[in-house]
């Protein structure tokens, strides 16, 4: 690659990322994997149920990932239909969300011209510790007038519904803005 007369190895990959993806493409020359999960979301505890389907057999590689990767793993992604299922374990480490990022790769032999050799796929876990979850509400009036005092109540309150110490942020935005 050359870039302004300087020899470079840069590339660049765009990949269109968002959940409830509906795309139609060609199966025979996607770089998509297929990543599903079991449920919507996971407690702590659970163990995520992740399908991985791929447009060809190959190695899979994936990762766990937050700010930074968990862990990774590599597999054997099976010939024929081209499924394999994760089984993740999910720990209050992994709290508030995970993303298992995953690369399939062909076998160069088995490479025809023109046809792609990896494909790739991401999906987000969701994870909730509900007996860590505090409830915070306000009792404010319905409506408040411009530049004159007004009272509020925050209340904060554990799993069991006791009160809960906590510090709370509250910004007041005036709609007419």
């Amino acid at each position: 690659i050359e870039a302004a007369g300087e020899k470079t190895n840069r590339a660049q990959l765009t990949w269109d990322m968002y959940e409830d993806a509906n795309i139609e493409e060609d199966k025979t020359h996607s770089e998509r994997l297929t990543i599903t999960t079991d449920r919507a979301e996971y407690l702590v505890g659970d163990t995520a149920i992740i399908t991985v389907r791929a447009p060809f057999a190959g190695r899979l590689i994936y990762t766990l990932e937050q700010d930074r990767v968990i862990s990774a793993h590599e597999r054997a992604m099976p010939a024929g239909r081209n499924v394999t299922k994760l089984e993740i374990p999910v720990r209050a480490a992994h709290l508030p969300q995970i993303f298992v990022s995953a690369l399939v790769v062909r076998k160069a032999p088995e490479n025809k011209e023109g046809e792609v050799i990896r494909a790739m796929g991401i999906v987000r876990l969701r994870i909730r510790e509900p007996e860590k979850e505090l409830a915070v509400g306000i009792d404010a009036p319905q409506t408040a007038r411009p530049n004159e005092p007004f009272k509020f109540v925050v209340s904060v309150r554990d799993n069991t519904g006791a009160p809960a110490a906590a510090v709370v942020t509250l910004a007041a935005v005036d709609e007419g803005i």
